[in-house]
């Protein structure tokens, strides 16, 4: 009977990155070639904004996984090793990830080529999908001198994440996997700052004309061509939330929006029962030398807290300010 074998992973989050990492323990001859990123059991949540360590956990069963075949200890292909042989480990799905190690497990056993000079390149993603050539979400098969890429729509609910490559080998561990957030993220708070709005709800604050669709390289975490113009609603508004934030006290509203990166700016309609404001235009702003600075546009990886300022049924200020996502920077700015 095969030993059984307790593999831990360190955990550490910096600078809009979730580093996941992974070792290799060899006991036994049989055991010594198989691959080990991780182990262990969490709940699944596969459709939500990941900004710890325990929201990767969420989602443990809905990260997927390549590994390739290369001769290189760097994990870059040498001539003649290309996207266009067939993975050790093609596009597994996980089963689960440990809330408090990072530790990653998935079905099945995949073990490292027996020779010396051979190493394996993995390659991780979120959401997983499965391969296929049309879709809400899917990913095409990687060919020669093309690397998988996942094809996904966004409702603004998704977080979509990709993997710094690693390279591990039966007698080398691997790297850390470093899960960077591919979009924007972006969340609301309401002020009513003279009290016009007391006992007033919101019902929705809705993103006009937003992208919703677009690619990405799952090797090195590239977007492709965006596209599918919609309205998004941030959703978990509702016309049940009473509008009762003060200056002193912001009331938080909605969840977490993921959207397109690289924009200048987000058209807004919000709705109240006492109006509608239809064309609120955000900005992004951050923090430079403690003093405040308007960046060119809202940044992949960044979270940027919008809060509304309600002043009359005519009047609706905006302040945005960037906020933490996985350790980031932080400011604030007023957008007219």
């Amino acid at each position: 009977m095969e030993k059984k074998r307790v593999v831990k992973v360190m955990s550490l989050f910096l600078g809009g990155a979730l580093f996941l990492g992974g070792c290799t323990q060899h006991d036994e001859f049989d055991s010594s070639l198989r691959i080990h990123l991780g182990a262990g059991t969490q709940a699944v949540q596969s459709r939500a904004a990941v900004n710890d360590l325990a929201g990767l956990s969420a989602a443990g069963s809905n990260v997927g996984i390549y590994g390739m075949v290369t001769t290189s200890s760097s994990g870059t292909a040498l001539p003649g090793e290309t996207w266009g042989n067939t993975p050790l480990m093609d596009n597994v799905r996980t089963t689960s990830i440990d809330a408090t190690t990072g530790a990653i497990d998935w079905s099945d056993t995949y073990t490292y080529p027996v020779e010396e000079s051979s190493y394996v390149r993995f390659c991780a993603y979120h959401p997983y999908a499965a391969a296929g050539l049309s879709g809400s979400n899917y990913v095409v098969a990687p060919a020669a001198d093309r690397a998988p890429e996942l094809y996904f729509t966004l409702t603004g609910s998704e977080d979509v994440m990709y993997a710094t490559p690693v390279t591990g080998s039966k007698s080398t561990t691997p790297g850390t996997l470093v899960f960077n957030h591919a979009l924007t993220q972006i969340r609301f708070r309401i002020v009513d700052e003279t009290g016009n709005f007391s006992d007033e709800t919101l019902s929705t604050i809705t993103f006009n004309g937003v992208n919703t669709t677009s690619s990405m390289n799952l090797e090195s975490g590239a977007l492709g061509s965006w596209g599918t113009p919609s309205n998004l609603i941030s959703a978990g508004v509702g016309t049940s939330v009473t509008i009762a934030g003060t200056t002193a006290a912001p009331q938080s509203v909605g969840s977490p929006v993921m959207l397109q990166p690289g924009q200048s700016s987000f058209s807004l309609k919000v709705i109240t029962s006492k109006g509608t404001f239809g064309a609120v235009t955000i900005r992004p702003t951050s923090s430079t030398d403690g003093g405040t600075s308007t960046e060119s546009s809202f940044a992949a990886g960044r979270s940027y807290l919008v809060t509304l300022i309600f002043r009359s049924l005519t009047q609706l200020a905006v302040t945005a300010a960037v906020t933490p996502w996985v350790m980031d920077g932080t400011g604030q700015g007023i957008i007219q």
